[in-house]
């Protein structure tokens, strides 16, 4: 099979490895376990649910008066932090509120906005979507956010943000760049933030600095483009698989439009380190 390459040197980590599930899941009868879903067919905001039987779910009534969530990400102390995602029309999710950032409270389980992105897009802007991607830094205490505010397919003006975790203020931009899936890593003594790109199908590496600002412009390092069932997947989200020592990228169709498609036609990509490399292992649905 043909590799895609990106030269890494040294140990990884994942910036986001002392994330925790939130401490309210536990007053309500799930486990560390618990599965936070925001894919649910037709179910506004989000859901708890169990690993082991997923019909056993839980919804606190906040979590549903900002209509459909999109990505999210948990802190060391379990709180969780979702974006809006806007699904079929703009009822529920209005182009004034894209660029939220919404925080559900690790021990009262309630959920409140907890940053009011800078949104340059109006009713007549031809995307619906702001904020994207988002990620957690251990080492930072920060939130990173991809955010395509007022970007169209033929106009780029996206930004990630680098966000305080505890107040939400922002420490940090990068402009001009309409990323998607993030996720920070420790290499050795440096950090880089991977972005993926609702544009292609490449992810870009960016430098960070001691205090988790970026410290250079994104430099493309792997590309998907050619391979899954479409060809030409967005890639949606990051991760990196601690106990296989793998990169897992999960890439979509993303057209700046409301009719993506489902979660089922996503594809999951896995590499591999090789050396000073990393390679492809497989794709799959």
């Amino acid at each position: 099979m043909s590799s895609c390459t990106v030269k890494l040197f040294g140990q990884i980590r994942p910036g986001n490895s002392c994330k925790r599930a939130p401490a309210f899941a536990n007053l309500h009868g799930f486990s560390n376990n618990v599965v936070i879903v925001t894919s649910a067919p037709g179910v506004k905001g989000i859901l708890l649910a169990d690993p082991a039987n997923m019909g056993i779910t839980f919804q606190d009534s906040s979590w549903v008066r900002h209509g459909y969530m999109g990505q999210f990400t948990t802190d060391d102390a379990g709180n969780i932090f979702v974006l809006p995602g806007p699904h079929v029309n703009l009822i529920d999710n209005p182009i004034a509120t894209n660029n939220y950032v919404f925080r559900i409270d690790s021990k009262t389980g309630k959920l409140s906005i907890f940053a009011r992105l800078p949104n340059t897009a109006n009713d007549q802007s031809p995307s619906a979507f702001g904020a994207l991607g988002i990620t957690y830094s251990c080492h930072h205490k920060c939130l990173y956010i991809s955010s395509v505010n007022n970007s169209t397919r033929k106009n780029e003006v996206g930004k990630i943000y680098q966000l305080s975790a505890d107040t939400g203020e922002i420490l940090d931009s990068l402009v001009s760049f309409d990323a998607y899936g993030l996720l920070s890593l420790e290499i050795d003594d440096s950090e880089i933030l991977l972005s993926g790109c609702a544009r292609n199908s490449s992810v870009y590496e960016i430098r960070l600095n001691k205090k988790g600002g970026f410290a250079s412009d994104p430099k493309e390092v792997i590309s998907i483009a050619g391979f899954g069932p479409r060809g030409d997947d967005r890639v949606k989200k990051i991760e990196y698989d601690t106990r296989n020592s793998r990169l897992v990228i999960k890439g979509n169709e993303f057209n700046y439009n409301l009719s993506a498609p489902s979660e089922n036609q996503q594809t999951l990509y896995s590499f591999s380190r090789n050396g000073d490399s990393w390679q492809m292992d497989s794709f799959k649905r």
